[in-house]
């Protein structure tokens, strides 16, 4: 019988569960598959059709608006956020920048095509925004989750950014196992398991269809 959860897709409940257990914990891909005895390329869709729910309000306590607001200012007009946006999203996606300085092909951060620079936002800024990035580009190779090439840049890099924000702030709210992994029965309330549940009603009011996975 298929999860009500995802009601089209011929899964168990259990291994559905299991992948939201792993978007919550930050489980690499490859090991929330393996343990809940579906195809990697599966998991990988339920978790990027996750993304957009935690744009819902009923995940606001784990949003940390100071650590959103270092470089996208609530306070700026339509036109300057999209601006904002759009650089930000040009530096995340340009891939061999980041790599290039990685692996030490380039000692400064800043490339010369940059155009963070050119929001002439200063150097803190600059630097705020780099850290940004590059927490989701180790974010993301944790997962084991590649390039997107059907998401247009600036919504990427939204979703990308909301997505670890939101669950790196239930990690770090949650008590930690000995091998320093969080512990799932932490009962905190921004713990894992609190987002765990947030994630379950969301999908119990409004369960994931063929289109979103």
């Amino acid at each position: 019988m298929s999860s009500p959860l995802i009601p089209f897709a011929k899964l168990q409940e259990a291994a559905v569960l299991r992948v939201i257990q792993g978007f919550c914990t930050a489980e690499p891909v490859a090991e929330i598959s393996a343990e809940a005895g579906i195809s990697a390329k599966t998991c990988r869709s339920i978790v990027l059709a996750l993304r957009p729910r935690l744009l819902e309000s009923r995940f606001d306590p784990w949003r940390d608006v100071g650590f959103m607001r270092a470089i996208l200012d609530p306070e700026l007009e339509e036109t300057a956020m999209r601006v904002v946006l759009g650089c930000l999203a040009d530096c995340y996606g340009n891939r061999n920048c980041y790599t290039n300085f990685q692996q030490g092909r380039r000692k400064s951060r800043l490339c010369r095509s940059c155009r963070i620079p050119a929001l002439e936002m200063g150097a803190d800024y600059d630097a705020a925004a780099l850290y940004h990035i590059d927490l989701i580009h180790g974010f993301y190779a944790v997962l084991g989750i590649g390039g997107e090439r059907r998401v247009d840049p600036v919504t990427l890099f939204r979703l990308r950014l909301s997505h670890m924000q939101i669950v790196g702030e239930a990690f770090e709210q949650t008590r930690r196992l000995d091998d320093d992994a969080p512990d799932f029965t932490d009962p905190a309330p921004r713990a894992v398991h609190a987002l765990y549940d947030q994630i379950i009603r969301s999908l119990q009011a409004r369960p994931l269809v063929r289109g979103e996975v």
